[in-house]
């Protein structure tokens, strides 16, 4: 149990498991948690429920858009100042609205430990503190067959993707914002991933930095494509070995959504 007169942060290290819950996290800070739920409140109307899944990497959260064709995925590596205690293999779906909420009472600066789940009940309790203040908050989870339904439309489902593409985010967006003007209704984006080249071309080929992703789009007699080659993918470039055997793979999205949900979560991380 936390010590109710010292600091969270000092009684955390030694604390242990509430009766009941099988993990708590730590974060001295509520900033990043604050951002990345930011990002998704914009579209409460459209985003409902998020999913969480605690992993031994971090925490990580995925949304939906509306038209259910382009899921927002962010992390909370355990390279930020967090600390797990118990599990890091558990998964739920909590209600947006609610949860940020809770997150409006103190300012960025406060600090989070959240149990899981809490007593009895399939909650998600939160402990929050900031100046020697605290003050708590619980949010019901949603039902696992409520919440199927808003994350299994895409195919990518609740777990890892197969393809993994960690981009530059300002590169990702200067690239994104080439196609703001064409964001017209049933407009369509075209996305190819390409697998690298198995030795590096030299610099007299003229292909010295060939491209990773492809953006394309077409409208009536014109077209607009862009270009985002290997070394904008510095953090991570992993395709799936199916892509990898055929050389490249094509994916269509509508428009609006990519700009919508994409922009908004580069813009976030960009300015962090």
């Amino acid at each position: 149990m936390l010590d109710p007169h010292g600091s969270m942060a000092g009684s955390v290290a030694s604390a242990t498991l509430p009766p009941g819950a099988r993990f708590r996290c730590f974060l001295k800070s509520a900033r990043d948690l604050t951002s990345l739920l930011a990002l998704l409140h914009k579209d409460k109307a459209k985003r409902r429920n998020i999913r969480c899944e605690v992993r031994p990497q971090g925490l990580k959260f995925s949304s939906q858009s509306s038209a259910k064709d382009v899921m927002v995925v962010a992390w909370l590596r355990t390279s930020t100042p967090i600390t797990f205690i118990g599990s890091t293999e558990e998964e739920f779906s909590l209600p947006l609205d609610p949860l940020f909420q809770c997150l409006q009472i103190f300012s960025e600066r406060a600090s989070i430990l959240m149990t899981y789940p809490s007593g009895d009940s399939n909650c998600l309790h939160l402990l929050m503190e900031e100046d020697g203040a605290r003050t708590e908050c619980t949010v019901q989870t949603v039902h696992s067959e409520e919440a199927s339904s808003d994350f299994s439309a895409i195919g990518l489902g609740l777990e890892e993707p197969k393809s993994q593409l960690l981009p530059d985010p300002a590169s990702w967006r200067r690239a994104l914002a080439e196609f703001h003007e064409r964001k017209l209704d049933g407009a369509t984006l075209q996305m190819t991933l390409k697998a690298p080249p198995p030795t590096a071309p030299p610099p007299s080929s003229g292909f010295a930095n060939p491209s990773a992703v492809v953006f394309e789009s077409t409208m009536l007699s014109n077209q607009v494509q862009v270009e985002l080659p290997f070394r904008a993918f510095k953090e991570g470039f992993k395709l799936a070995a199916p892509v990898v055997d055929v050389g490249q793979v094509s994916h269509s999205y509508y428009l609006t959504s990519v700009l919508d949900s994409c922009m908004k979560a580069a813009k976030v991380v960009s300015s962090c």
